[in-house]
């Protein structure tokens, strides 16, 4: 090291060097900018050839900086090749050579190792490699006895049929990749495109791309809006990391009707491995959220309706007639509220999504709207409300909701006129009319406390709660499922309280109770309704001082809809039975019992 020191030459030699290694290890230089590839790749060769990682642990590294070139060298140096350990990293190195990885994930040094692979190999045929090698080993351990007189020779036989069997699996490497190129063709905003990925760490050339008629396989040119230069090649992915794509633009689109894309690749260096691929249709890449949040100056300065109080974090709409063109996003930790008096109309592809909690305040006389847009005396729909992860309780307060869709935002669709998901909720004087998604009021691993609300006119199901827990009084469930298949309460994973509850006019069960849920019903009333309540996988209905009037179906169910939950059970008193087809019907394994006596159950 004084010698460097002493001369300003190698001093600099020293510093570009150690430079170099910092730029390798920290990603900013390729390994061949840094290595020699032609050099770097031979020796990696012969490593793995012989078995002789020991050379490659980050302490036995030799490097030599050629002054030329500019690039490091590696020097080979206590390689301790051993027999033992010959079966081990017969296709990749072994774990805890990190750095071959490193080296290797660099096309141009892969490309000298396989090619150093299969020279060396292929010298190696007529046992030629034996032959040269055997008096070099017999002299040096003619002299390695004198002090290591126990010390085995290298096993060269076993060493040579190592080299080839490395060597076979390098010449026909591509036949382990049981797919090489990932292609899929999707519209993106006014474009058809063609993607193309190359998944494993090897490169890939694309030698022609054409269309091939349905009906009378006629192959013709595949045009791109710009210059394609075939081959392509596509670089090579890193073990761990997910491949890069190209896009190109589909000129003649229209021939997608009546033909289909081939596509001819090969792996690099492996002509013979060439395939032929058909691109799927796929989905474009969403490069931004499908709610796009906006900070509260951009809301007031959207929203003239709009007042915010900054100590309170809370955003009020101004008493008054107002119209909504778009999506409301109200942003987390951020409260809304909308008082008495206040009317809102939505276009039919707007809605409210809420991060906070959404406090709504009317009164008797003077209740809160909102409701599609009216034109012409028709009334449209409009998307509806979500809530989600509010940290704060959402409180409503006589409140009309009228003519929700469910949301639907580039595709993505909730089914539900009113979420709430992970929020908690309490309702008084609410009602829900005109629904015409799968669900008018969805609850969703929330708690809540329901009084006095109607939902009515309906095309499927009234109340749905999911993994929530909760209670519902005083209320009226009208007209619902005029689509067929329609609920009153369907509960899913919960656990609920229902008292004074009035059914009327529901297509399919008026109280659902499944997957491990528990439902205490009292004092509620059943008229023309396909199944008055019913039990399923799991679940446990407790049910009394009921009314079931023109039942056209069951007045009480119990069964098995889901097998992994098993059979449910009803336990009920105090029932009254009118213009009923069967007071109660349970599969065998579950259990209806009525005013302490079990019915009989039988095969559904």
């Amino acid at each position: 090291i004084k010698n460097i020191i002493r001369s300003k030459t190698l001093s600099t030699q020293l510093e570009i060097s150690r430079g170099l290694i910092r730029g390798f290890q920290t990603g900013g230089i390729l390994a061949s900018d840094v290595f020699d590839p032609e050099i770097m790749g031979r020796f990696l060769a012969l490593s793995h050839l012989w078995g002789a990682w020991h050379a490659l642990q980050w302490h036995n590294i030799r490097l030599y900086f050629n002054p030329i070139t500019t690039k490091l060298e590696p020097i080979g140096y206590d390689a301790e090749i051993r027999e033992y350990i010959w079966n081990k990293g017969l296709n990749n190195f072994p774990a805890g050579y990190p750095l071959a990885s490193d080296l290797l994930s660099d096309e141009k040094i892969l490309d000298s190792y396989k090619r150093n692979i299969i020279r060396i190999t292929q010298e190696n045929k007529d046992d030629s490699f034996y032959k040269r090698v055997r008096p070099f080993q017999r002299k040096y351990m003619r002299i390695l006895h004198k002090e290591y007189p126990f010390l085995a020779p290298i096993n060269l036989k076993k060493l040579s049929n190592r080299m080839e069997f490395k060597s076979a699996k390098t010449q026909n490497y591509s036949k382990k990749y049981k797919i090489i190129l990932r292609a899929y063709i999707f519209k993106d905003s006014k474009n058809y495109v063609l993607e193309l990925a190359n998944p494993i760490p090897e490169s890939i050339i694309i030698s022609s791309i054409k269309w091939v008629d349905n009906d009378t396989r006629e192959i013709s040119d595949f045009l791109m809006e710009s210059f394609i230069d075939y081959p392509i090649k596509l670089s090579s992915t890193k073990i761990g990391e997910a491949p890069a794509s190209i896009f190109l633009k589909i000129k003649n689109p229209t021939k997608l009707l009546s033909s289909s894309v081939e596509i001819s690749a090969y792996v690099l260096d492996q002509k013979k491995s060439k395939r032929i691929i058909k691109p799927i249709t796929y989905n474009p890449v969403i490069r931004k959220p499908l709610f796009s949040k906006q900070p509260i100056k951009n809301l007031l300065k959207k929203y003239k309706f709009f007042v915010f109080n900054k100590n309170l974090k809370l955003i009020t709409f101004k008493p008054g007639k107002w119209t909504v063109n778009d999506y409301i996003i109200i942003p987390k930790e951020v409260s809304l509220m909308i008082t008495e008096g206040t009317e809102i109309q939505f276009n039919p592809s707007s809605g409210l999504i809420s991060y906070g909690p959404i406090i709504i305040k009317g009164t008797k006389k003077l209740p809160v709207i909102l409701k599609g847009m009216e034109n012409y005396n028709q009334k449209k729909s409009w998307q509806g409300i979500i809530v989600i992860d509010s940290q704060k309780l959402s409180e409503w307060s006589h409140v009309q909701i009228k003519n929700t869709s469910g949301f639907n935002i580039d595709g993505w669709s909730l089914s539900s006129g009113v979420t709430f998901y992970n929020s908690d909720i309490k309702m008084n004087y609410v009602s829900f009319d005109g629904n015409k998604s799968e669900n008018s009021l969805n609850i969703i691993k929330s708690k809540f406390e329901i009084k006095n609300i109607i939902i009515k006119n309906t095309i499927s199901d009234a109340l749905d709660s999911d993994f929530s827990n909760g209670t519902i009084e005083n209320s009226r469930f009208e007209n619902i499922g005029s689509q067929g298949g329609g609920d009153g309460i369907d509960i899913s994973g919960s656990q609920v309280m229902v008292s004074n509850i009035y059914f009327e006019n529901i297509s399919d069960k008026a109280l659902s109770v499944g997957e491990n849920s528990n439902l205490r019903a009292n004092n509620v009333s059943f008229r023309n309704v396909a199944i008055g309540a019913a039990s399923k996988d799991g679940s446990k209905l407790l049910i009394s001082n009921a009314k079931f009037s023109r039942i056209t179906e069951a007045g009480l169910m119990a069964y098995v809809k889901k097998t992994e939950y098993g059979p449910a059970e009803i336990t009920a008193q105090t029932l009254e039975f009118d213009l009923t087809k069967q007071p109660a019907i349970s599969q065998k394994g579950s259990k209806i019992t009525i005013d302490g006596i079990e019915t009989i159950s039988k095969d559904l």
